[in-house]
């Protein structure tokens, strides 16, 4: 159940940038969902793990915002 991440924040390894429309990048956490997300657009890049606060679950994915 996704209700646990949200408004929490998980720690995302970065796997690209994200072809949905308002995000920056797609990566997964440690329990393997997908996380889209915005922010860090020039500063981070694939296999970067960061930790991102989710605002949002779409089925098995989550959406949030990357807070450094």
């Amino acid at each position: 159940n996704g209700q646990k991440f949200l408004g929490g924040k998980t720690e995302v390894l970065i796997e690209g940038e994200s072809t949905r429309h308002g995000a920056d990048f797609h990566g997964r956490n440690p329990w393997y969902w997908t996380v889209n997300f915005t922010g860090g657009k020039n500063v981070l890049k694939p296999g970067d793990i960061v930790k991102v606060r989710i605002l949002e679950i779409r089925g098995h994915v989550l959406k949030g915002i990357y807070e450094p």
